[in-house]
C-alpha cells in the first residue's frame, strides 16, 4: 500500500496485476479498513461528531445496545407492528380481514358486486349493488327522502289482509293540532263502510277459557294538579262532531259526568257546581215518543227536565219523586208466583187500572214500597177499579205513612175474616188522608155525673141547685175515636126561668182531671159567666178551648163544672140545662 505516491496525475501509467486489481474492486482481497473510509459529511451520533465509518458504527452500536429488543407497537408508542384486528396475513402479504370489528366473509365476489353488511351472519359480504332507487307503491320521494302515503299490507292469514304493527304504540307529534284516524270518503254512490276497532281476541278451550281484551278510550290526563285543570273528555257522536249521544266530561273541580243525548255537548251551564260527581245527565229529547211503541224493550228519555219511560205496551209515565202524579201503571197479568217475595220500589203513585190488575198467589207476599226517601210520605198506591187482588195467604203491605189510597168505592175488598188488619204494634191506626172534625151531643141524665147531693136536682127539669154558689160536675163522654185529636169547644143549651140579673152570675168551666187526682186543669183561660136573657128563653153558650185540649183518654177524664148564681138578685134554681154539644177537630186517625 503506497501512502505517498510519487506519480503525477495524468503523467504516465501504473502497471499492476489485473487479478490483484479485480480482487481489490470485488473486495475479495486487499481490504480497506473502516477507519480509513472517510464520510463525505461528518455525522453527529449520540452527541458525538464522527468523520469515518468506524467511528459512526461505534456510536450506532452504543445506541442499539442501550435500546435492547424493540417492543410491539401500541396506539401511543412506536414499536413492532402486529397484523391483528381488521388486518391479517404476513409482512409480505397483508390482508384486510374486517371492518370496524366485523369480519369480511371469505367469499369470492363477482363482477359488479359491492361489500355489504349482513346482520343475519354478522359479516361483510359481497352483494349485488343497487344502481338506482324509485319510490313507489306505499312510498313517495327519492333515494334520499321518502314519505309513507299508504299501508297496503299483506295476507296475514287466509281471508284477511292487513299490516302487522310491531311497535308498542303509534304516537303523533305534539305540534299536530287535531290528529285523526279517518276512512277516506267514497267517490261512488252507496252506503259508507263499517269502521271496526276491536280489542284482542283470546285463544282458549272449554277446559282452559280466557277473556278477550278490553277496549279502552281515554281522554288526556290533566296537568297542574287538582283545582288547576281538568281531565280531557270522551265523546261518541253521530254524523258530525257536534251531535253527541254519549259524552264523559270533567266539567269542574267537583263534577265528573256521563252525558246522554245532549246534542251539542254538556257544559257547566247544564251541570253547575253542586250538581254532583260520578252522575249521569240525560238531555231533553228533541222529539218525545208519541204513537209509536218500542219493541222488545223500553224507552228512557227526558222531557222538560223530567225523566220518562215508555214501555213496549204503549204505557208511558214520568219518573218523579212522589206527589199525586200516577207514575206506574200495572196492567192485567202482572203477578207474583212461586214462593218468592217481590219488591216494587216506586218514587211516586202506583195506579192500578182494570179489574184484577195486580195479584199475588199463595205464599207470595207483594211489598209495594212507595217513595225513594223518608220524605216521600205523600206517595200512594192508587186503585181505580178494584184492581188489586190477593189470593188466599197473599198480602198487601204498606211500608210508609199514607201509602195506600183508594179512589173508587169498594176498591179494596176483604173476602175473608181478618184479611184486613193493622200491623202487630201498639202505635198503628187507621188514618185519614186529611184531618176530620166531629160534633158529639149528649143530654141528661148522664152516667158519670156526680154532685147530685150538692144541690143539683136531677129531675125532669134538670135544674141547678137550690143552694147558692153550689157546684155540680158533669163528665163529658169523649169518644174513643178522638184520641190524639183537639177538643176545640163545648156548647151548653139552657133556659132561664125568670128574667133577672144576679150579683154573681152562674158560671161554667171545663177541665180535665188526671186519673187518680182531683186537680182541675182548665181547657180555657178562666171560668165563663152564663148569659141571662129574657124569661124562659133558650140560650146556647159556647166555651172555646185554648190549652190542655189535646185529647188523651189514657191519662185524663173531662168534666163540665157549673157554679150556681149567688148574691143580690139571684134566683136559686132558675136555670135549666137541656144538653151539651162537644166539638172535636184535627181527627187524623181512628185511635184507641
Amino acid at each position: 500500500m503506497v501512502t505517498n505516491p510519487n506519480y503525477k496525475p495524468g503523467v504516465g501509467r501504473l502497471a499492476t496485476d489485473r487479478y490483484d486489481f479485480q480482487s481489490h474492486v470485488d473486495g475479495g482481497a486487499f481490504y480497506h479498513k473502516a477507519s480509513s473510509i472517510k464520510l463525505d459529511t461528518p455525522l453527529t451520533i449520540n452527541l458525538n461528531v464522527t468523520n469515518d465509518v468506524q467511528a459512526a458504527l461505534g456510536q450506532l452500536k452504543i445506541q442499539v445496545d442501550a435500546v435492547g429488543t424493540p417492543a410491539d407497537a401500541t396506539t401511543i408508542s412506536k414499536g413492532i407492528i402486529q397484523l391483528s384486528g381488521d388486518i391479517g396475513g404476513t409482512a409480505t402479504s397483508v390482508k384486510v380481514t374486517g371492518l370496524r370489528g366485523f369480519p369480511v366473509a371469505n367469499l369470492t365476489p363477482t363482477n359488479g358486486q359491492v361489500l355489504q353488511f349482513n346482520d343475519g351472519t354478522g359479516n361483510w359480504e359481497p352483494s349485488d349493488s343497487i344502481t338506482s332507487f324509485t319510490a313507489s307503491n306505499d312510498l313517495i320521494g327519492d333515494s334520499v327522502s321518502q314519505s309513507v302515503i299508504s299501508l297496503t299490507g299483506a295476507t296475514l292469514y287466509p281471508g284477511f289482509t292487513g299490516t302487522e304493527v310491531k311497535s308498542d304504540s303509534l304516537v303523533w307529534k305534539s305540534d299536530i293540532p287535531e290528529p285523526m284516524i279517518n276512512q277516506k270518503s267514497s267517490l261512488s254512490v252507496g252506503h259508507g263502510k263499517r269502521f271496526l276497532i276491536n280489542a284482542q281476541n283470546a285463544q282458549g278451550d272449554i277446559g282452559n277459557p280466557f277473556n278477550g281484551g278490553t277496549l279502552l278510550l281515554s281522554g288526556g290526563a290533566r296537568v297542574g294538579g287538582a283545582g288547576a285543570s281538568f281531565d280531557g273528555g270522551v265523546a261518541l257522536s253521530l254524523g258530525g262532531y257536534d251531535w253527541k249521544l254519549i259524552q264523559a266530561m270533567h266539567l269542574n273541580t267537583d263534577s265528573r259526568v256521563v252525558s246522554l243525548c245532549k246534542r251539542f255537548g254538556i257544559t257547566e251551564t247544564q251541570m253547575p257546581s253542586g250538581t254532583g260527581s260520578n252522575v249521569i245527565y240525560i238531555g231533553n229529547a228533541d222529539t218525545v215518543p208519541t204513537s209509536g211503541n218500542p219493541v222488545g224493550g223500553a224507552i228512557l228519555y227526558s222531557d222538560a227536565g223530567v225523566l220518562h219511560v215508555k214501555q213496549s205496551d204503549g204505557t208511558g209515565f214520568p219518573i218523579e219523586p212522589g206527589g199525586d202524579v200516577s207514575n206506574i201503571y200495572l196492567q192485567k197479568g202482572i203477578g207474583v208466583t212461586d214462593d218468592l217475595e217481590s219488591y216494587v220500589y216506586v218514587p211516586g203513585t202506583i195506579s192500578i187500572s182494570s179489574g184484577g190488575g195486580f195479584f199475588s198467589v199463595p205464599g207470595s207476599n207483594v211489598y209495594l214500597t212507595v217513595g225513594l226517601s223518608s220524605l216521600a210520605v205523600q206517595s200512594f198506591i192508587e186503585v181505580t177499579s178494584g184492581g188489586f187482588i190477593t189470593v188466599n195467604s197473599g198480602q198487601i203491605q204498606a211500608n210508609t205513612v199514607n201509602s195506600i189510597q183508594l179512589n173508587t168505592a169498594a176498591a179494596l175488598q176483604s173476602n175473608a175474616d181478618g184479611s184486613i188488619r193493622l200491623r202487630n204494634t201498639t202505635t198503628d191506626w187507621v188514618g185519614f188522608g186529611s184531618a176530620r172534625s166531629m160534633a158529639d151531643c149528649f143530654n141528661f141524665p148522664i152516667s158519670g155525673s156526680f154532685g147530685t147531693g150538692d144541690g143539683w136536682t136531677n129531675n125532669t127539669s134538670y135544674t141547678l141547685a137550690t143552694i147558692a154558689g153550689s157546684v155540680v160536675a158533669i163528665e163529658i163522654p169523649v169518644p174513643r175515636e178522638c184520641q190524639g185529636a183537639t177538643f176545640s169547644s163545648l156548647s151548653m143549651v139552657y133556659i132561664n126561668n125568670t128574667g133577672h140579673t144576679p150579683a154573681t152570675p152562674a158560671s161554667i168551666y171545663i177541665a180535665r182531671v188526671e186519673f187518680g187526682t182531683n186537680v182541675d186543669e182548665l181547657l180555657h183561660a178562666s171560668p165563663n159567666n152564663l148569659v141571662y136573657g129574657p124569661s124562659s128563653s133558650i140560650t146556647t153558650f159556647t166555651v172555646n178551648f185554648t190549652t190542655n185540649n189535646t185529647i188523651d183518654k189514657s191519662t185524663y177524664r173531662y168534666f163540665v163544672r157549673i157554679t150556681e148564681e149567688s148574691g143580690a138578685g139571684s134566683v136559686i134554681g132558675s136555670t135549666r140545662i137541656t144538653g151539651f154539644k162537644a166539638n172535636y177537630t184535627n181527627i187524623t186517625q181512628h185511635r184507641f
